[in-house]
């Protein structure tokens, strides 16, 4: 990651401050409802787990920032390490993720908001938590690829790895909560066959995937001389290598 900028302070404070706001309305207004009273608890669902991962990824982003603009230079860059990890974090998870939550909820919403949010659900969520957990993901990494330059690996298949792995993951949750807990944790698995859902599961894999380079081009849109300095310092190496 690029150091911090002045703009990019500003842009970590308001979005921390906006899911500080999510987190404690999910915290200690949601914990008693009938959603997360079932196997898996809140952790069932990948809007509640994409929150926390982005609530605590601008909060060290924040934490960052702040010393880097207060701290001198050489005290600034013993935090590497911690932004080295951040961009890991944003490459595989915050962006894909994020982007993928935001745009598979509102496609499926539109299309038929009793497969994936009933209305029966509407006096538990208000439509600004709606907002703050299923939209706020989307915006805020596209946000954040203005101010801060993220660096990601010259291969796709070895980029994208840890992004699919953790989908995988996500999904055996998914089957274990259905299986221990005898429910689906979106309505509209429920609604297909075993077969559509195996299908349905691979489409959204490679979406994910798909979100991932977009990430990656959307950097090297926004910052195409970074790219092109780091292109060049790679085969300085490389000659020197040889």
């Amino acid at each position: 990651m690029s150091k911090t900028t002045i703009n990019g302070f500003f842009l970590y404070l308001t979005i921390t401050s906006l899911y500080t706001v999510a987190v404690i309305r999910d915290i200690f207004f949601n914990k008693r409802t009938e959603l997360y009273k079932s196997f898996g608890g809140r952790f069932k669902y990948l809007t509640i787990l994409n929150l926390y991962v982005h609530y605590v990824y601008f909060i060290i982003n924040l934490l960052v920032a702040i010393a880097e603009l207060t701290m001198s230079r050489k005290n600034s860059k013993n935090f590497s390490k911690l932004k080295q990890f951040c961009n890991s974090l944003y490459t595989s998870i915050v962006f894909p993720v994020g982007l993928f939550v935001a745009i598979t909820f509102w496609g499926i919403f539109f299309f038929d908001r009793e497969l994936i949010f009933p209305k029966a659900v509407d006096h538990l969520i208000p439509i600004w938590q709606n907002h703050l957990v299923h939209t706020l993901p989307l915006v805020a990494p596209i946000l954040e690829n203005f101010t801060t330059k993220h660096y990601y690996s010259d291969s796709f298949f070895t980029g994208v790895l840890p992004t699919l792995f953790l989908a995988g993951c996500y999904i055996i949750w998914i089957l274990i909560v259905a299986h221990v807990g005898g429910i689906w944790t979106y309505p509209v698995l429920e609604v297909l066959s075993t077969s559509n859902r195996a299908i349905f599961f691979g489409v959204l894999l490679l979406f994910l995937g798909l979100l991932y380079q977009m990430g990656k081009l959307t950097n090297l849109v926004l910052w195409p001389n970074e790219w092109a300095q780091s292109k060049r310092i790679k085969s300085k190496l490389k000659k020197k290598l040889n």
